[in-house]
């Protein structure tokens, strides 16, 4: 009989041995392989005879390579499950069908956990309003070619323009899975569109002389409805447990026009005074807010906005 002991991956449990893991309902049994269960291959020697072979590519940041592996070598939990190898970017698992798929699992936990407690990891996502409509494009293109005695670099895209309610870390599909689940529940609860004005210029930071962040301010009648939702929305994804951006505060409402961080380091500051002497009342449009998206940081979509993974209107 193959001694084995049991292993726990989330609500699931597993038998692991020396060929690698059995599924919950197996039974074990002798020569070369457990009755009733699939095996995977142990952790760096590659499985006995009858055992099945079976392989799974993951992209993990090598910011987060700690959480598989550290300086004790991979995760014991994880290396019982499946063969694991981490190159460059990539972490591969190899075994049985059923211990790949259980080592994925625990793989996803491992980094987004670590992910959402380290401050060091970068966003993934992010909750946002598009402004891009061609009213507010036509006029921030004009603002941008009035101001064309600027770096380039300092500039948004006028296909991005959006406001944004916060910055996410989503490192698993469970994880992703549960923001648009959150993203869903908001679905009508404004009971229609929302119209707000983007109108005046301000600076985030700093005196005008050494600028950072110069952005369009939103206003109008209803612009207390919209906060309220935004800040609902904010609080929601709190509560569920995922990082978001400054949880203590609100959302500060605004469309980021100018950012030195756009530039990569190579300006630190810039001087916005002749932007603000001429157009600090610049009205760039009204807009009705109808959705809220939730958009992938690094990739790019339709019309060359944020790729969206998921949408709710309001």
């Amino acid at each position: 009989m193959i001694p084995y002991r049991v292993v726990s991956v989330g609500a699931r449990r597993y038998r692991s041995h020396e060929c690698g893991l059995t599924a919950p309902n197996a039974k074990s049994g002798g020569g070369g392989g457990a009755k009733g269960g699939t095996r995977a291959p142990a952790a760096g020697g590659g499985g006995g005879e009858g055992c099945e072979s079976h392989s799974e590519e993951h992209q993990v940041s090598p910011a987060l390579h700690r959480y598989v592996a550290g300086k004790q070598g991979i995760s014991p939990q994880l290396a019982q499950l499946a063969q694991v190898q981490v190159l460059g970017d990539r972490v591969t698992l190899k075994g049985s069908q059923e211990g790949v798929s259980a080592a994925s699992a625990l793989l996803q936990s491992y980094v987004a956990a670590g992910a959402q407690r380290d401050a060091t990891t970068p966003m993934t996502h992010f909750l946002c309003i598009s402004l891009a409509t061609p009213e507010v494009k036509n006029t921030y293109e004009a603002f941008q070619s009035k101001h064309g005695g600027y770096d380039r670099k300092l500039f948004a895209r006028s296909s991005r323009l959006h406001l944004t309610l916060s910055m996410l870390k989503l490192y698993s599909s469970e994880q992703l899975d549960e923001a648009k689940k959150v993203l869903q529940s908001f679905q009508g609860t404004a009971s229609g569109p929302i119209p707000v004005d983007m109108k005046g210029l301000a600076l985030m930071k700093g005196s005008p002389e050494k600028a950072r962040v110069l952005y369009a301010q939103v206003s109008g009648d209803q612009v207390d409805k919209l906060q309220g939702l935004c800040d609902g929305v904010k609080k929601a994804f709190a509560e569920a447990g995922m990082f978001v951006s400054n949880p203590e505060s609100g959302v500060k409402l605004h469309c980021t026009l100018m950012n030195t961080r756009w530039s990569k380091g190579r300006i630190k500051h810039f001087d916005a005074g002749a932007v603000l002497e001429q157009d600090e009342n610049l009205s760039l449009g009204s807009i009705e807010v109808k959705d809220v998206k939730l958009v992938s940081f690094t990739k790019i979509g339709q019309d060359d906005f944020y790729a969206v993974l998921d949408s709710v209107t309001i």
